[in-house]
């Protein structure tokens, strides 16, 4: 049985963020997507910096962008490790260049720096992150969210309302039919 709209990813490790990635996967929800969260073993029980536990349901090393429609970067701790594993670098590279949606919150923006898709990009970024982000090119705004063609970025735990949002209008723009180089798949890639 196929989903009625294609899956999304959001990337977890130890220290994730817990209310930015349990919003998000639960906005999505609603919305109608189905969520995979993919940390380093698949299987693996991750615990977020707040202590809420998750199970990774994919292997980072098994995502294919084929599979999805959209990434999502959360902040917390994790993004200091994902940002060092390759796969994760491609992936997001792979979704850049293919207008996929990509949505970076908090810290989250650290693993688009890594992945090389900042130079050029109008975003925005806590102040941990917003030095890293100038220095990779970005074009670094003061908003609590900004939409630069398929990447949308926010600052702050705060701002997961309007983030969420403008991730969701961006993916209803983009649509199934529009998606490129999305493949349906069954509820469980």
């Amino acid at each position: 049985m196929e989903t009625a709209l294609h899956p999304v990813v959001i990337f977890i490790d130890k220290g994730f963020h817990d209310i930015e990635v349990m919003y998000a996967k639960y906005r999505l929800e609603e919305a109608g997507y189905r969520v995979f969260l993919a940390g380093p073993i698949p299987g693996e029980k991750y615990i977020g910096k707040y202590g809420y536990p998750v199970l990774a349901e994919v292997g980072i090393h098994e995502v294919q962008g084929r599979h999805y429609s959209a990434v999502i970067c959360t902040g917390g701790w994790a993004p200091v490790s994902l940002r060092t594993d390759g796969k994760v670098r491609a992936v997001l590279a792979e979704f850049y260049r293919e207008g996929k949606v990509i949505g970076g919150i908090c810290n989250g923006p650290w693993m688009l720096i890594s992945a090389g898709v900042c130079r050029g990009v109008k975003m925005t970024a806590s102040g941990a992150v917003k030095d890293d982000l100038v220095n990779a090119g970005a074009i670094v705004h003061d908003a609590p969210v900004v939409v630069d063609r398929n990447v949308i970025t926010s600052p702050h735990t705060n701002n997961l309302p309007e983030f969420m949002k403008m991730v969701l209008e961006t993916l209803k723009r983009a649509g199934p039919s529009t998606m490129p180089g999305v493949e349906k798949v069954a509820a469980t890639p």
